[in-house]
């Protein structure tokens, strides 16, 4: 999972191949963002006189905090080849810090 922090939203992207969409749940919060997944696949030939038969099973789990609450309507999410993208936009984005030189007297 990475997370980046753009300004007035955050973006984060999360690996998981083999996982249809239809599989996923994402649940937002004005100040986290849950993901889950569940699935199985089971491959090879169902006759009786199978030689060789492989199942899998995924289970994914992924919650996080976030530093700055978040606009829960405008939240995005795709998934292409495998990677979930989540726009996730800021209510009120800070202002960048810069900086300040002290003097010591």
């Amino acid at each position: 999972m990475d997370l980046a922090d753009l300004g007035d939203h955050y973006e984060m992207r999360v690996e998981m191949p083999g996982i249809p969409k239809d599989n996923i749940d994402i649940q937002i919060t004005p100040n986290s963002v849950e993901i889950s997944a569940c699935h199985d696949d089971q491959q090879g030939e169902t006759s009786k006189n199978w030689l060789h038969r492989e199942r899998t099973y995924t289970n994914f789990y992924r919650c996080l905090e976030l530093p700055e609450e978040l606009k829960t309507d405008d939240v995005n999410a795709e998934l292409n080849e495998g990677i979930l993208t989540l726009s996730l936009p800021k209510v009120e984005p800070k202002q960048a810090y810069k900086p300040r030189k002290i003097q010591i007297k």
